[in-house]
């Protein structure tokens, strides 16, 4: 699902619950960025390959897969950019489950159920550090 704004931020959005997709909807909105929402893997990979994102976040779930793996991987070194990863996962999972996903590329992770208040000061702490890393781009080139 594609919900355009007018500017051109994008997050990527790749949850299980439907309720959750809602709530980071809710919180886009009013942030006045777009949003495009994922439902499988494969088309959460296809949207980290074809679109210009600024944000992902993603069901831990969904990260078993390698192919969605390597493309958020490949994203990351693509023209030493970084898309930001929030790992969304159960609050039963280990440390070490933490430590694992941030050596895969994830920057933050939340536990389930997700705060929304909490939701939102990471959206944009995430998307100022992707608005900054656009202006240091654009001086470069």
């Amino acid at each position: 699902m594609n919900k355009s704004k007018k500017n051109d931020i994008t997050i990527l959005v790749a949850l299980k619950s439907v309720k959750e997709i809602q709530l980071v909807e809710k919180i886009v909105k009013k942030l006045g960025t777009n949003i495009l929402t994922a439902s499988s893997t494969k088309q959460a990979q296809d949207m980290v390959f074809n679109r210009n994102l600024d944000l992902a976040i993603i069901d831990n779930e969904m990260l078993s897969d390698d192919d969605l793996k390597m493309a958020l991987l490949m994203k990351n070194k693509e023209k030493g950019n970084i898309l930001p990863l929030i790992l969304t996962c159960s609050q039963d999972k280990p440390v070490n489950f933490a430590l694992e996903n941030y050596r895969e590329g994830a920057l933050d992770y939340l536990h389930k159920p997700l705060e929304p208040d909490m939701l939102k000061n990471k959206i944009k702490v995430f998307l100022k550090i992707s608005n900054q890393q656009r202006i240091i781009n654009k001086q470069v080139k």
